[in-house]
């Protein structure tokens, strides 16, 4: 499912919530407006799971290949606090949020990726009419190894990683990689801080809102950090103690959620934290979108030059032993 379709959803459901209407009732509605196909099976999940009086958030955990962990946890807050269409909205404005993201990221990948392709494709072509000896054989086992290498094989690690259990295993190893981890620890603390309000708000205490936001942050070096904060929290210190010497949040924003709990303004806190680390995370990526093409480039040149010298070297290999 799309994350358009799933922002769209949050966002007509919350408004049938807020209106008055039941969740069955609201959910009948929504297959009324005749959604496409993946829309209509999650929404008869859900349906049918609450005709037969389960929870929305029990649901959601039972059928992970519609709903994210984190999808049904910020559910399940809403149900118990009776928040459930402020919730729903929030899970809107993050799923446009990483979707604002992903679109920006896939863009700036076109180009290079394109362009990738191309050299691949030039390179092996002059080699195919200029270099002796060189096959139509050899050259499409040479297009086969390329298309492994630069398209089967990402996508073979995406889906890897993708897993909970490799997720987490390799979490603290992404984390430190140059951009890309700390694009990575950005998201998963504006999943954080989201889940925190949604928690805080719900009147759920700091100790356990931190330990529930940091299971679905998503980062295992973030849920072990939050996980200390919240036992010093329970040991009867405050947050500003708590989180003082964190290495995962900035000083701005230890500082910002300390003066929040002095000031018995979380929520607003929670919400410039999530804005602050929102246009964190697309600075991150207009960054690394212009590293990326410069490295395509840069090893590009690389290797023609290697390829120049190679060939020169042999021609002058050649011409010696005569």
């Amino acid at each position: 499912m799309t994350l358009k379709k799933k922002i769209e959803f949050y966002r007509k459901f919350a408004a049938l919530i807020n209106s008055g209407i039941s969740i069955e009732s609201s959910l009948e509605n929504l297959l009324k407006l005749k959604p496409d196909k993946n829309t209509v099976k999650m929404i008869t999940i859900l349906y049918h799971g609450l005709k037969r009086g389960i929870s929305l958030n029990d649901i959601m955990q039972k059928n992970s290949d519609y709903f994210t962990d984190f999808e049904s946890e910020i559910i399940g807050i809403g149900e118990k606090s009776g928040n459930l269409d402020q919730n729903q909205l929030f899970l809107a404005e993050y799923f446009e949020s990483v979707n604002r993201f992903k679109t920006k990221l896939i863009s700036g990948f076109m180009l290079p990726f394109f362009y990738l392709h191309g050299f691949v494709v030039v390179v092996f072509f002059l080699d195919l009419f200029f270099m002796p000896g060189y096959s139509t054989g050899q050259f499409i086992i040479d297009m086969v190894k390329a298309i492994i290498v630069i398209d089967v094989l990402p996508y073979t690690v995406y889906r890897i990683v993708k897993s909970k259990k490799v997720n987490f295993a390799v979490g603290n190893f992404i984390s430190g990689v140059p951009v890309i981890g700390s694009v990575l620890l950005k998201i998963s603390i504006y999943k954080l801080i989201i889940g925190w309000k949604c928690l805080y708000s719900a009147g759920i205490h700091m100790a356990s809102s931190i330990e529930t936001a940091a299971k679905v942050s998503g980062n295992i070096r973030l849920k072990n950090e939050c996980l200390g904060i919240a036992a010093a929290t329970r040991q009867g210190k405050t947050l500003q103690e708590s989180i003082a010497h964190s290495k995962v949040f900035p000083p701005m924003v230890i500082s910002m959620l300390s003066t929040g709990e002095q000031s018995g303004r979380m929520d607003q806190v929670f919400d410039k934290i999530a804005e602050y680390y929102k246009d964190e995370i697309e600075q991150s990526l207009a960054l690394f979108v212009k590293i990326i093409p410069i490295i395509f480039y840069v090893l590009s040149a690389f290797y023609m030059a290697s390829r120049i010298i190679g060939s020169y070297h042999g021609s002058i290999t050649d011409m010696n032993r005569l």
